[in-house]
């Protein structure tokens, strides 16, 4: 494309040109015709079948053809056409920072020489206007360069601290992968500890809760009614007599407040009764004298083994596993 733009501005009749290097060849020729005779413009019959093949020439450079405007523009002002071909001269003007063989003075050349026959006073005002872009366009390319010589310079400048950052990252995660591993093996060392300190704390409640059942311990006439409460309160709770059962259990515990027992049943009636944080509280609290083994798990389960269903399913939720 670039070829066939060449090789019609450099024959297009009817605007006289300055001076410019010979444009290339669409095509090779044969080897049998001189060079001279491939170089020679061709003898068109009429500018509309160059605008023709100028056009699909831009078309295939996607519009983006300082030449390829620069040739077309010449083309119309043969044509007399002169309001488009100052408006192609002008598109092919902004198009002067990309690689092409029009220098902006051929440009502004042939702006001027179409101007003088443009002679209406809005073309006047345009042709001053495209003027002063051409002679403005070496400016803007050279500050253009120098933006981007600057920009350059400070994206070496940034690559080498991002480089400097990644190195120092690296470094900070092999300190942090380091101190992880210290972590896991002082948490491994934490929970050991914890596990020791909680048989011991567990051992100091076993003797403790000896000494209160020997020296503080409820009297046999209590132990006597707390059991005969409790055996009326099963009785009810099978009866279907719930609240009566909470309230004989609560009677029963106030006498001997250490029997996992008394709290599972007073938990079941309560959960009956739909009053559900005071069953999960019993419910908690007789799991925590189950683990005392006041009494042992041995003989909770002899009293639990009537109750089944829902009831019991939700009571085994709360009770220590084995």
């Amino acid at each position: 494309a670039l070829g066939l733009i060449g090789w019609l501005s450099a024959g297009l009749p009817g605007v006289s040109q300055p001076a410019a290097k010979p444009a290339a060849l669409p095509a090779a020729k044969p080897a049998s015709k001189p060079a001279a005779a491939a170089a020679a413009p061709p003898n068109l019959p009429d500018f509309q079948q160059a605008l023709q093949l100028l056009d699909e020439a831009i078309k295939a450079l996607a519009g983006r053809s300082a030449d390829g405007h620069y040739a077309k523009g010449l083309a119309l002002a043969a044509l007399k056409r002169y309001g488009p071909a100052l408006d192609t001269l002008a598109d092919g003007a902004k198009l002067l920072d990309q690689p092409s063989d029009v220098t902006p003075q051929r440009y502004a050349v042939a702006l001027a020489k179409t101007y003088k026959l443009y002679t209406t006073t809005p073309a006047q005002q345009k042709a001053l206007q495209l003027e002063k872009q051409v002679v403005g366009l070496e400016g803007q390319l050279h500050q253009t360069k120098r933006l981007l010589n600057e920009t350059q310079q400070q994206l070496k400048q940034t690559t080498d601290k991002l480089k400097a950052t990644e190195t120092q990252l690296a470094q900070t995660q092999d300190e942090l992968k380091k101190t992880q591993e210290l972590l896991a093996r002082a948490k491994i060392d934490l929970e050991a500890k914890q596990t020791e300190l909680e048989q011991e704390r567990k051992q100091r409640d076993y003797w403790r809760r000896q000494y209160e059942d020997l020296m503080v311990g409820t009297s046999a006439e209590q132990q006597r009614a707390s059991r005969e409460l409790f055996a009326e309160a099963v009785r009810l709770y099978f009866a279907g007599n719930y609240a009566e059962c909470a309230q004989r259990l609560t009677e029963a515990i106030k006498l001997h407040p250490r029997d996992a027992r008394y709290r599972y049943f007073r938990a079941l009636a309560y959960w009956h009764l739909g009053q559900t944080q005071q069953a999960e509280e019993d419910a908690n609290e007789g799991a925590a004298l189950e683990r005392q083994e006041s009494p042992n798990r041995y003989r909770v389960n002899a009293v639990l083994e009537r109750v089944q269903g829902p009831a019991r399913a939700w009571l085994e939720d709360y009770r220590p596993k084995l």
